[in-house]
C-alpha cells in the first residue's frame, strides 16, 4: 500500500498499470476493501493552481509549486497525471478516472476506460452484440456499438471541456508558436468578475486586510481597488492596450459575507484550497448568484495564516488558465492583479541567475546540473507584477503580453540577421500596435530572447536600456536577463545604451545604439551581429531500411560573410557499424557568400530481418568561422518497411477520414466525416470534415474552411493552381450552399466562382481533373443541376456541366466509386453498375468496370467478361471500390468481388490487361474487402481495408503486395491497424 501511495505522487502512469485489477476485485472479501485503493471515476473539476509561497513581489530562490487539485464528494484530493493531461488548461468539468490513497488521486491521460472483456457490467448495462464494447466516462458506463464508434465519442468528452488553451500553435511570429498559451477569446474583451467574501464559525465577520491596517474588506473597499484610479481594472485597460478590461460593479458583483461549512482551521491545516472555493461557490449559488456565468472568481477571507498548522499562507493563488483565485486577506493591487494574470495563462515572471562568468550562462556551480531551479529566480523580475512589480505601471513584460496576444505576434519583430532594429515602448496605453514592440532572436530550439523597451516605471536604467528576457516554445516563467550587473542587483538588468552584450556561445551580440520619439512612440533602436549559425535543418531522421541512405541537411543561417566549416562523425546507438549502417565522418565547408545547404550521406545496410526500429546519431563539432546551434547531435531511425512513422503525430478525429490528398508542399489535405480535430496535445481544432495538415501531421492554421462542411467529404483533388475540389454529401461549405461539390482557394475559403447549381443530386465519390482542365465526378447521383447524368458527369471549370459529355446507357447499380486516367485520355470508371452484353441487349452482363473514350462513349475494347462478382455466381453483382492503371498500361482493380471475368478465382484484388482480360499471374487471395490501393513506382502496391489476411499470411487492415501477387512479409510484419482503411 504503501509503494502504491508513493506511486501515486512520483509515477501516476505506473501506478494505474499496478492497480488491482477490477476483476480480480471483486472476488475479494469486503473486509480487504479499508486497505485497497479507491476507484475513482467521475466528471469533476481539475484545477491547475499556481501556489504563491510568499506574498507577490517576493523573490525567492526556488519555484513555487504549481499544482492540480479537485473536489469529490466534498474532498479535496490533489492531483497527479502524466501525458497530454500535463498540458490542459484548468478545467471545470472534464471526465476523469484513477485511483487514490490517502487524498492524492493518480489520474488517467484519457478521457475513458474501455472495460476489460472479463469485467462485470453494471446493473441495467449489456453489451447488444459481439463487437459492442463498454466505455467508462464521466462516472458512467456507456455502451458503443463497435471500437469504431471510440473515436468520435472521445471526442465530444473533448469538446464538452471547452479548453481555453492554444496547445499546439504555428512556428511563426511572435509567440504563435508557443505551446499553451491562452487563446484570444480567453485573454480579450470584458472579462466578469465575482468577489465571493466569506467567514467561517471561528473565524467570523467581514475579512480584513492586515496588510492595510486591519481594514475591512468591504463593497466600497473592493470597488476601489478594481475601479479606483490606479486600480485593476485601469491596470489590464492601459496593459492590453484596450484589448481586455474587468467588469466589476460592487452593487451586483460583490456577495454579502456567506458562512461556509468547515471552519477556517479546518481548511487551514489541510491546506484546502480547492474545497473551500468550491464551497464558497456554493454557497453564493444559494445566495442568488449565477456564479457560473462570471468570467472570473474570487474568494476573499480574512487571513488564515497565522492560525495554528496552517497551510493557507500564501498572499493569493490562482488557476492557470482558469476562472478562480484566492485571496487570503491581501485584497490590493498587487494580490488582486497577480492572480488574474495567473486566471489570464500567465506564469511568474522569474530571473536568470547566473553562476558562471556569463550572465546568460546555463550551467550552475555544478557542471553536471541539470536543474533550472538553481538558476530560476521566482518573482525575480522587478519590473513586472507577475514578478517583483507592485504598482500599476509594473506592465506585464513583452514576453507576457505577447503571450495573452495583447502584442499582436506581428507586432514582434523576428531577426534572423545582422542588422538594426527599431522596438517602441511596451507600456504605452495607446501604443499604435502596428509598430513592433518586442525583438525577438532565435537562440535555440528551446529559448529566444526577447527585447523591449520600458519606459512607465521610474527606473532609470530601464528608460535607457533595452528590457531583455527569455521567452520560451512553451508557456513557462519567462526569465530576466541582468546585463549589467548578473547575481547582483536585478534593478539594473537592462542593457545600458551604448553596451555591447555578446552571447559567445550562441553566436548573438546586442547593443542600444540610439532611443527617442515620444508618448506611447517613444523607441529604441537596437543594433544586433549575428554570427554564421550551423544547425541541422532537422534533429531527427526516420529513413526505411530498405533504402540505400540516409541523407541529413546542415544549414549556415544569419550570416553569409566568411569562410565557414564544422566536422561531423557518426555513432552507433542501437543501430551499428557496419552492419546496420557505414560509418561516416568529415568536414562541412562554405566559403565566403555561400549559404546553400550540405547534406551528409550515409549508407544504410538492408537486411531480411525483422528488428524495429533502430538508431544511431550524427554530431557536429570544431566549428570554424561561426557557431553550432544546439542540438548539435541529430538522430537519425532506421525503420523496418511498413513500421509507424513516428514523426508523423497523427490526430484524432471525431470521426472517419475518407480521402486523404498529399500536395506538392507535402502538406496534407484531409476529408471525412469530422468535426474536428484532436492534436496529440489536446488542442481541438473546429474544422468540419476538411482540414489540412502538415507533413508532420500539426493542424496547418493556414487553411482555415471556417465552418466546413455540413456533410461528409469523400471525394477530394487538387487543381495545377491550388484551388481544390471536394465532393461528398453536404449541401453547405463555411456556410455558402454548396451541393454535394464545392471548390475551396488554397487558404481553404470557398471559391465563389465555381457554381453548381443544385449541384449532383447523390453522394460524389470520386473527382479526377482532366489535362485540359475539365472535371469528371463519380457517385451515387443521377442528376446533376437538373439534367440527367448516370452516376458521372463532366463539369467545365466554372462547375457548369459539360454538356458534350455523353449519358451513359449502361444498367442503373448503386454508384460509380472511382476514376482513374490513362495516358491516352481515355477513362476508368469503377463501382457498383452494369450493363448488358453488345448493342442488342442479352442475358449476361458486365460488372464493376467501363472504360469511356473522352466524350463519354463506352470504350468496347475493354472486355471484362461478367466483370466483379461473386464466388458463387457470376451474375451476382458485386462492387468495385478502387481502380488504378499502372505505367505498363495494365489496371489494378480492388472491392468486394470474390470472382472477375469468367473466373471465379480472384478475391477482392485484380489485375487485367489493358483489354481488360484477367492476369492469372497476379492472384492474391484477400479475406475481406479492399477499400482502397496505392500503385508503387517499383510496381508493387499497398492496399488496405477490412481484411485480416492475405493468402495464408496475418496481414491487418494493411499490406503491401509485390508483382507477383505475393503479400511482401517483411513489410506485413510490422503490424496491422485497429480499423478500417
Amino acid at each position: 500500500r504503501a509503494i502504491l501511495a508513493e506511486l501515486i505522487r512520483t509515477d501516476p502512469e505506473a501506478a494505474l498499470a499496478s492497480a488491482l485489477p477490477l476483476a480480480l476485485r471483486a472476488q475479494l472479501p469486503a473486509a480487504f476493501a479499508p486497505e485497497l485503493e479507491e476507484i475513482i471515476s467521475a466528471r469533476a473539476s481539475l484545477e491547475i493552481i499556481q501556489t504563491c509561497l510568499h506574498p507577490p513581489g517576493v523573490a525567492h530562490d526556488h519555484a513555487d509549486d504549481l499544482y492540480r487539485a479537485t473536489v469529490l464528494s466534498g474532498r479535496e484530493y490533489r492531483v497527479h497525471t502524466y501525458g497530454a493531461r500535463l498540458q490542459d488548461a484548468s478545467l471545470t468539468a472534464t471526465s476523469l478516472h484513477g485511483i487514490a490513497l490517502d487524498g492524492h488521486l493518480a489520474v488517467s491521460e484519457a478521457r475513458h476506460r474501455v472495460l476489460d472483456a472479463d469485467e462485470p457490467l453494471p446493473a441495467g448495462v449489456a453489451l447488444a452484440s459481439p463487437r459492442a464494447i463498454a466505455v467508462e466516462a464521466d462516472g458512467r458506463v456507456t455502451v458503443l456499438p463497435t471500437a469504431d464508434a471510440l473515436p468520435a465519442f472521445v471526442d465530444a468528452l473533448l469538446a464538452a471541456e471547452n479548453n481555453p488553451v492554444l496547445l499546439e500553435a504555428d512556428a511563426g511570429q511572435g509567440s504563435s508558436g508557443v505551446s499553451g498559451r491562452p487563446t484570444q477569446a480567453w485573454t480579450h474583451g470584458a472579462k466578469t468578475l465575482l468577489v465571493i467574501r466569506v467567514d467561517f464559525s471561528d473565524l467570523t465577520g467581514t475579512p480584513i486586510n492586515k496588510f492595510d491596517g486591519n481594514a475591512q474588506i468591504t463593497a466600497a473597499y473592493i470597488d476601489n481597488v478594481i475601479n479606483g484610479s490606479g486600480g485593476v481594472r485601469a491596470f489590464f485597460q492601459e496593459g492590453s492596450f484596450g484589448k481586455n478590461d474587468i467588469d466589476f460593479d460592487p452593487a451586483t458583483d460583490v456577495t454579502a459575507v456567506l458562512r461556509l461549512p468547515s471552519t477556517a482551521s479546518a481548511y487551514a491545516t489541510a491546506e484546502a484550497n480547492s474545497l473551500l472555493h468550491s464551497d464558497a461557490r456554493a454557497a453564493a449559488t444559494v445566495a442568488g448568484f449565477n456564479v457560473a456565468g462570471y468570467d472570473r472568481v474570487a474568494v476573499v477571507f480574512t487571513n488564515l495564516g497565522t492560525l495554528p498548522g496552517s497551510e493557507i499562507t500564501y498572499g493569493g493563488l490562482g488557476n492557470i488558465i482558469g476562472a478562480n483565485l484566492w485571496v487570503n486577506g491581501a485584497f490590493d493591487l498587487r494580490v488582486v492583479a497577480h492572480e488574474l494574470g495567473h486566471n489570464h495563462g500567465l506564469r511568474h515572471a522569474n530571473l536568470w541567475r547566473p553562476t558562471g562568468g556569463s550572465p546568460v550562462s546555463l550551467t550552475g556551480d555544478d557542471p553536471e546540473t541539470t536543474d533550472e531551479d538553481e538558476r530560476s529566480i521566482e518573482y525575480g523580475d522587478p519590473f513586472d507584477l507577475m514578478g517583483d512589480g507592485d504598482f500599476s505601471e509594473n506592465h506585464f513584460s513583452h514576453w507576457n503580453k505577447s503571450l495573452l496576444q495583447w502584442i499582436p505576434d506581428l507586432a514582434v519583430t523576428t531577426a534572423a540577421s545582422s542588422g538594426t532594429y527599431r522596438i517602441y515602448r511596451l507600456d504605452g496605453s495607446t501604443a499604435d500596435l502596428a509598430l513592433p514592440r518586442a525583438l525577438k532572436i532565435v537562440r535555440d530550439p528551446t529559448r529566444d530572447y526577447w527585447i523591449g523597451y520600458r519606459r512607465a516605471t521610474a527606473s532609470a536604467a530601464a528608460d535607457n536600456g533595452a528590457y531583455v528576457l527569455w521567452g520560451y516554445n512553451t508557456n513557462q516563467q519567462g526569465h530576466l536577463l541582468d546585463l549589467t550587473t548578473p547575481g547582483a542587483n536585478a534593478n539594473d538588468a537592462p542593457l545600458p545604451l551604448l553596451t555591447t552584450f555578446a552571447d559567445t556561445v550562441a553566436g548573438i551580440s546586442l547593443r542600444p545604439v540610439a532611443q527617442g520619439g515620444s508618448g506611447a512612440d517613444e523607441w529604441l533602436d537596437i543594433e544586433v551581429a549575428l554570427q554564421p549559425r550551423i544547425q541541422w535543418s532537422a534533429a531527427t531522421y526516420v529513413v526505411n531500411e530498405q533504402g540505400a541512405s540516409a541523407i541529413l541537411t546542415v544549414n549556415r543561417s544569419a550570416n553569409a560573410t566568411g569562410n565557414v566549416s564544422v566536422s561531423y562523425a557518426t555513432s552507433a546507438g542501437t543501430a551499428t557499424a557496419p552492419s546496420d549502417y557505414t560509418h561516416a565522418g568529415g568536414t562541412l565547408s562554405w566559403l565566403d557568400g555561400d549559404t546553400t545547404p550540405r547534406t551528409i550521406t550515409i549508407s544504410l545496410v538492408a537486411d531480411a530481418l525483422v528488428e524495429g526500429t533502430e538508431t544511431f546519431t550524427v554530431t557536429l563539432s570544431s566549428p570554424v568561422g561561426g557557431v553550432i546551434v544546439e542540438p548539435t547531435t541529430a538522430t537519425v531511425t532506421i525503420a523496418d518497411p511498413g513500421a509507424s512513422d513516428p514523426t508523423f503525430a497523427m490526430p484524432l478525429t471525431g470521426s472517419t477520414i475518407n480521402r486523404v490528398l498529399v500536395q506538392p508542399d507535402g502538406n496534407l489535405l484531409v476529408g471525412g466525416s469530422f468535426t474536428f480535430i484532436q492534436t496529440p496535445d489536446f488542442n481541438v481544432y473546429e474544422y468540419a470534415r476538411i482540414a489540412r495538415l502538415t507533413p508532420t501531421a500539426g493542424v496547418d492554421p493556414e487553411f482555415d474552411p471556417g465552418v466546413g462542411a455540413d456533410g461528409a467529404v469523400q471525394a477530394l483533388a487538387r487543381q495545377p493552381d491550388g484551388k481544390i475540389l471536394l465532393g461528398g454529401d453536404f449541401a453547405n461549405v463555411g456556410g455558402i450552399a454548396r451541393a454535394r461539390l464545392a471548390r475551396l482557394h488554397s487558404d481553404g475559403s470557398v471559391d465563389t466562382t465555381f457554381t453548381v447549381g443544385s449541384g449532383p443530386d447523390g453522394t460524389v465519390h470520386d473527382i479526377v481533373i482532366q489535362p485540359d482542365g475539365r472535371i469528371l465526378i463519380v457517385g451515387a447521383f443521377a442528376n446533376y443541376d437538373g439534367a440527367a447524368r448516370n452516376r458521372i458527369a463532366r463539369l467545365l471549370p466554372d462547375g457548369s456541366l459539360d454538356a458534350t459529355f455523353a449519358n451513359p446507357t449502361y444498367s442503373a447499380g448503386t454508384a460509380l466509386r472511382s476514376l482513374a486516367l490513362q495516358p491516352d485520355g481515355k477513362i476508368l470508371a469503377a463501382g457498383g453498375f452494369s450493363y448488358t452484353f453488345g448493342s442488342g441487349g442479352g442475358t449476361g452482363f458486365k460488372s464493376g468496370l467501363v472504360r469511356l473514350f473522352a466524350d463519354g462513349t463506352r470504350d468496347t475494347s475493354l472486355d471484362v467478361g461478367y466483370g466483379a462478382h461473386t464466388s458463387s455466381a457470376n451474375n451476382n453483382l458485386t462492387t468495385i471500390n478502387r481502380v488504378a492503371v499502372l505505367p505498363d498500361g495494365r489496371i489494378l482493380v480492388a472491392g468486394s468481388f470474390t470472382g472477375f471475368g469468367n473466373n471465379f478465382t480472384p478475391r477482392r484484388i485484380a489485375r487485367l490487361s489493358s483489354t481488360g482480360a484477367l492476369d492469372t499471374t497476379f492472384v492474391p487471395s484477400v479475406n475481406n474487402t479492399v477499400s482502397a490501393l496505392l500503385p508503387l513506382p517499383d510496381g508493387s502496391l499497398l492496399a488496405g481495408g477490412d481484411f485480416t489476411q492475405i493468402d495464408a499470411t496475418a496481414v491487418v487492415r494493411f499490406a503491401r503486395i509485390l508483382t507477383n501477387g505475393t503479400v511482401d512479409a517483411a513489410f506485413a510484419a510490422a503490424g496491422g491497424l485497429s480499423s478500417t482503411v
